[in-house]
């Protein structure tokens, strides 16, 4: 059987069927009957010459108001006989004229009705004499009905066979309507195209919802090696399991650094697609039941948390024919203000609103995730970002994971102090190991010394007997006053040692050790206190201007003070203190209250715990909501057992011999203030002495039991304020208060 072979194409000046052959050709015609349409067309509207009156008023008068549809049909011809293959040849044959000639008719005979039946003029209104002519014809033979019933029937069959749209075409397209309106009704929201941007995956053109791609190989030891003297070597993974021979003690440059095999690797949280898919679509949901349009259009998951980027949409306004007349954009506070009603409708403890996100056009909504990952100190020390950091200062500490799966490092020099606060149970303590172990791996005993202050006796105690140590962990709060004092003494000395050599900071002075190496070293010095409310209830008189003497001037000298409390209330972090610590870190809290008090602002208390913080940097203008590091005791105890093999600690004697600080010194002039307020008086109380001399209570209770024990007093008597023994009328001789009663107890200062 023999192959159908395909019919030529036909020239071009034969696409046209012989009926309708352009004597001009096709591009000039087109062009003409473009043109006749245009001025027929600006003839109906202005008619202000002759001919264009003329115009008007034989069309108006032949066809009525249907003459409007003449400049259409010439433009029609035009695009045909401009264009051959645009308009296929069937529609262009005698039947299809003729049914536009007959379609012009019926429109013209349905509008005569409309302007009340009147006889055709000129310049007439509604069918002119075509459709007055037509509609009163059928009148008189079918009646009023039955004539339009006709008119309208012409009309449609003359314009489908005039289209070409047949019966086929109607059904079609009403089953595509009616599915069309079915699939809007049930989900009113438009697709949206979801981004997830995560640490762990490569960048990538914006396409469908996927989850993070595995994690990064982890780094050899080789490429760990962070820039240092050429005398600090640390372990390869293969010699870390032999223990390191210990240094003399004293004996600078044979220090080793811990391997990072002491170090267990974190466990990444799995984030499933359709869960993400499916807040994405109940928060949008959410916003729309109360009138608030926005899309998801960036999802970012992190260790804890993940983050849904909202665009906000438009409100759109209508009128009564479904035209838009105006359009508001969404406010952000009216995404905000609905926090508590997406925590509803996605099933979460609570939820987070940043808006907007720094350096985006979005709206940030946290969304805490089903299983939380576990941000391990070996996963950040790997990272390129942190061994930058290293290379460059020794003070690099690793924080955590931020809501994108970033890792977040910091430089305690550029701080250059730290605030750390939270509710207990929160991770705060946790955070503190961390940062001790980040700057335990990293920094030698000639480069950094520690020294920590830990109350509570139980959190700090394991670093014992390592050689950072000044002095051994200070549990006793009574003595923090007197190493306080020490610091700062401290301070004052390297000040004299700068000025001296004319350097300004202790980088200045370490380099020019490396030029004069008969100089005393001048290693960094980093002040750990972990529970700074039991210190501040003490001797807040005393405690606090140290603190801020200290971190408004410690800096220079490689001196930086890192301070941890778990009571965020005014009486503990005040406000000279906040002034001097402007980095902070803010831990899961129980009220707004506190999460002002240590941030400045709101969002603390909705925090998840276990790690779970806010992080404000000195250079931020928003707190950065991070998954803190994880460091286990097993882990630490590593670390410690390390640095306690190769050395032990040089402790500084006058730290080691402090005594408890009790107030009580005989040269401060307040006893000898007391006793003027207590002659004023015939009776005197501890609020008394606490406004005449502005201290605080501790001390002030503390003067009136030295008045009781030198005589100026009488002995307590419940509540009632004391009788004064000594008075200026008595006359009599007065106390010698210069040899002292032995109860009384003398501390010198430092």
């Amino acid at each position: 059987m023999a192959r159908s072979r395909k019919p030529a194409k036909r020239p071009f000046h034969e696409e046209t069927p012989p009926e309708l052959r352009w004597p001009l050709g096709p591009l000039p015609t087109g062009i003409l009957l473009f043109g006749i349409a245009l001025l027929d067309a600006l003839a109906l509207g202005f008619s202000d010459g002759a001919l264009s009156g003329w115009l008007r008023g034989v069309e108006r008068g032949a066809l009525g108001w249907a003459a409007y549809l003449t400049p259409l049909l010439v433009a029609g011809l035009g695009l045909a006989a401009w264009r051959p293959g645009f308009v296929p040849e069937r529609r262009l044959d005698r039947a299809a004229i003729v049914s536009w000639l007959v379609l012009l008719a019926a429109v013209a005979g349905m509008l005569q009705p409309i302007a009340g039946r009147p006889r055709p003029a000129w310049d007439g209104d509604g069918g002119g004499l075509v459709g007055y002519a037509l509609h009163t014809a059928l009148e008189s033979l079918l009646g009023q009905a039955s004539a339009g019933f006709v008119l309208l029937a012409a009309t449609l069959v003359a314009g489908c066979v005039a289209s070409g749209v047949g019966v086929g075409h109607v059904v079609r397209g009403g089953r595509a309507a009616v599915a069309f309106a079915a699939a809007h009704l049930r989900r009113p929201r438009t697709e949206v195209t979801i981004t997830i941007n995560s640490a762990l995956e490569k960048p990538r053109k914006r396409g469908p919802l996927a989850l993070p791609m595995p994690p990064l190989p982890k780094l050899r030891a080789e490429e760990l090696e962070p820039a240092g003297p050429p005398s600090i070597n640390r372990p390869t993974p293969d010699k870390a399991a032999q223990p390191a021979a210990p240094a003399p003690p004293g004996e600078p440059g044979k220090w080793q650094l811990p391997p990072l095999t002491l170090l267990q690797p974190g466990v990444q949280g799995e984030l499933a697609q359709v869960d993400i898919e499916k807040k994405a679509a109940a928060i949008e949901e959410a916003l729309a039941d109360f009138d608030v349009y926005a899309r998801v259009v960036e999802v970012n998951p992190g260790p804890t948390v993940t983050q849904f980027g909202l665009r906000p949409g438009y409100r759109e306004r209508k009128d009564r024919h479904g035209n838009v007349v105006r359009r508001d954009k969404i406010k952000v506070s009216e995404i905000t203000a609905l926090a508590n009603d997406l925590a509803l409708a996605l099933a979460a403890p609570s939820i987070r609103i940043e808006a907007p996100v720094p350096g985006r056009q979005l709206v940030g909504i946290e969304v805490p995730n089903g299983q939380t990952g576990v941000v391990a100190l070996r996963d950040l020390i790997e990272t390129e970002k942190f061994q930058k950091l290293a290379a460059r200062s020794k003070l690099a500490i690793a924080l955590g994971q931020d809501v994108t799966g970033n890792p977040v490092v910091a430089d305690l020099a550029r701080m250059p102090h730290l605030l750390i606060a939270g509710a207990t149970g929160s991770g705060k303590s946790v955070c503190v190991n961390a940062i001790i172990s980040s700057l335990l791996l990293h920094a030698t005993p000639d480069e950094l010394r520690l020294l920590m202050v830990d109350p509570k006796r139980v959190e700090l105690t394991g670093y014992n007997d390592i050689p950072h140590l000044l002095r051994p962990v200070v549990t006793d709060a009574d003595k923090v006053v007197s190493v306080l004092r020490w610091v700062t003494h401290e301070m004052d000395e390297r000040y004299k040692k700068l000025e001296q050599l004319g350097t300004r900071n202790v980088d200045g002075y370490n380099r020019l050790r490396q030029v004069k190496p008969e100089l005393e070293p001048m290693p960094y010095l980093v002040l750990i206190v972990d529970e700074l409310a039991d210190i501040m209830l003490m001797a807040a008189e005393e405690v606090e201007p140290a603190l801020s003497r200290l971190a408004a001037m410690a800096r220079a000298v490689g001196i930086h003070v890192i301070l941890a409390t778990q009571r965020p209330s005014v009486d503990v972090i005040t406000g000279v203190i906040k002034a001097n610590f402007p980095t902070r870190i803010a831990f899961a809290v129980t009220s707004q209250v506190d999460s002002r008090t240590i941030i400045d602002s709101v969002g603390a208390e909705k925090l998840l715990g276990r790690g779970d913080m806010l992080f404000l940097a000195a250079d931020a203008a928003k707190p950065a909501r991070l998954q803190g590091v994880w460091v286990s005791e097993a882990e630490i105890e590593g670390i410690v057992l390390h640095w306690q093999e190769q050395g032990q600690p040089q402790y500084v004697e006058e730290l080691m011999n402090v005594q408890a600080w009790t107030g009580e010194d005989e040269d401060d002039d307040l006893f000898d203030r007391a006793v003027e307020v207590a002659r004023e008086h015939s009776r005197i109380s501890t609020s008394l002495l606490q406004r005449k001399l502005r201290i605080g209570y501790p001390r002030a209770a503390r003067l009136v039991e030295l008045l009781e024990e030198r005589g100026v007093v009488g002995p307590s008597d419940g509540a009632k304020s004391r009788e004064v023994l000594l008075r200026d009328e008595t006359g009599g001789d007065e106390l010698d208060f210069d040899e002292p009663t032995p109860e009384s107890v003398t501390v010198s200062r430092m």
